[in-house]
């Protein structure tokens, strides 16, 4: 009984941890409060479903598919504007937060900016492995297309830097963005093993 109330507090700990970050930068790069408490709220829920497959599996793991369908599913139809395909992959706990935080942060920013913000633009997820055992590989990618034209933003915005500073540790061998003209497309690979079971 003390080993799982120190896991469960230790638990607690990383999701407090974790919420109060968001808070805090959601706050700090919102122009006022009605925008920040919008902002806020949309991170929570992402947060909030990643906890529930979470707390379905005794906090061990997370399917990737069933994390990417839930955080996305909000934004638009799966299978039809928003489209995911890859193996199935079992991620670790922390890596499951941090890719359903980014997943809301490229959907949202989709649906503002970008492919999803009209009547006919598609995102779609890809991932992959390549390689086996320690060699084993996982390549992620988000593109878009059929939106308005985009260009590099002029500064970063906190849901960039969300992306960038929670899929790092995971993605070391290659994290890039390209702002194409005919839509975002964002590219992550790196050892399996540092983000899946």
């Amino acid at each position: 009984m003390r080993y799982l109330n120190g896991e469960l507090a230790h638990r607690l700990k990383n999701v407090l941890t974790v919420i109060q970050s968001i808070a805090q930068q959601t706050l700090r790069n919102s122009p006022d409060t009605e925008t920040a408490g919008k902002a806020l709220s949309a991170r929570l829920v992402a947060l909030g479903g990643a906890t529930d497959i979470l707390t379905g599996k005794s906090w061990r793991s997370a399917d990737l598919r069933e994390l990417a369908e839930r955080t996305l599913a909000p934004h638009g139809g799966i299978g039809e504007r928003i489209i995911i395909d890859g193996p199935p992959i079992v991620l670790q706990p922390e890596a499951s937060m941090a890719f359903a935080l980014a997943l809301h942060e490229l959907a949202t920013n989709a649906a503002k900016y970008g492919a999803l913000s009209n009547d006919s633009g598609i995102a779609a997820l890809h991932w992959s492995v390549e390689g086996v055992d320690d060699d084993a590989r996982l390549s992620v990618q988000w593109s878009e297309r059929g939106g308005p034209p985009v260009s590099p933003p002029q500064r970063k915005g906190f849901g960039s830097v969300l992306i960038e500073r929670s899929l790092r540790s995971y993605f070391r061998e290659l994290s890039a963005t390209d702002y194409r003209p005919e839509g975002l497309m964002l590219k992550l690979r790196g050892r399996l093993a540092d983000a899946a079971l």
